[in-house]
């Protein structure tokens, strides 16, 4: 049986066999695909379906499109999807019994193929004229999975920083500040991780893109503690010594 192929981070690709076959999808149905395989628990009504992406006088089409009564997704089929994936990890991770996430091993071990699935934000750049209840849905589902992965990042972060992996928590780190570019706590967590591998140019150069964003996106100036940071970096005014997790608090 050809195995079907969803990606739906970033974009969207649809391959069976590893052939793309969007080409020969409509907008609608793709997007109807990647709803009913990221809501693959439960079974949808097709008047439900119908509403989500066309209008009242078109809907007469989708029925043409949507013949059964109801719809699910068959997750027992040969198929793979990005997010479904990544929901996974995430799950195995939140069910995990454990005192404190950024000192547990076991979901690390999730947490890590989580965000290499995360390769943009849930179905970017696509955009269905007429549809604003399946707006209604992508939202907040986009906005929820890039917080799933942001949250990923700064757990990784910690984890190899408290064990002194400085650089494979610097680029878990420098993936978090891109995702957070106007926020304090990744910028301070590379600032520190480049400077433990004496990479202090580099840490100025990061506290300087951040600043200058900052100012032309909202018109203010860092906290006075990522100020005293930078100065104390730049002056060589600093050991250079593992932080503990306490130190990051989110600004």
């Amino acid at each position: 049986m050809a195995r079907l192929i969803l990606l739906f981070f970033g974009g969207i690709q649809i391959k069976l066999d590893e052939q793309s076959i969007i080409g020969s999808m409509s907008k609608k149905e793709q997007a109807l695909l990647a709803y009913l395989a990221i809501e693959s628990d439960y079974s949808h009504d097709r008047e439900k379906l119908a509403g989500l992406l066309w209008t009242d006088q078109t809907r007469h089409s989708s029925f043409l499109l949507i013949t059964r009564q109801t719809v699910q997704f068959n997750p027992g089929s040969d198929y793979s999807c990005d997010v479904v994936a990544f929901n996974a990890h995430q799950a195995a991770c939140h069910v995990h019994n454990h005192h404190h996430v950024e000192q547990c091993q076991v979901c690390m071990m999730q947490l890590q193929p989580a965000v290499e699935l995360y390769h943009g934000d849930l179905l970017e750049g696509i955009s269905i004229a007429n549809a604003s209840a399946y707006e209604d849905w992508l939202l907040p589902k986009r906005e929820w999975l890039r917080r799933q992965n942001v949250n990923s990042l700064e757990y990784l972060t910690n984890y190899y920083r408290q064990r002194g992996e400085y650089q494979r928590a610097q680029n878990y780190a420098h993936h978090w500040f891109e995702m957070e570019p106007l926020i304090e706590a990744p910028c301070e967590q590379l600032m520190l991780l480049l400077t433990f591998r004496n990479r202090r140019t580099e840490a100025l150069l990061t506290y300087e893109k951040f600043t200058n964003l900052l100012y032309e996106e909202l018109e203010i100036e860092p906290s006075k503690r990522l100020i005293e940071l930078y100065h104390r970096i730049k002056f060589d005014d600093m050991a250079i010594n593992p932080p503990r997790i306490s130190q990051f608090k989110r600004s």
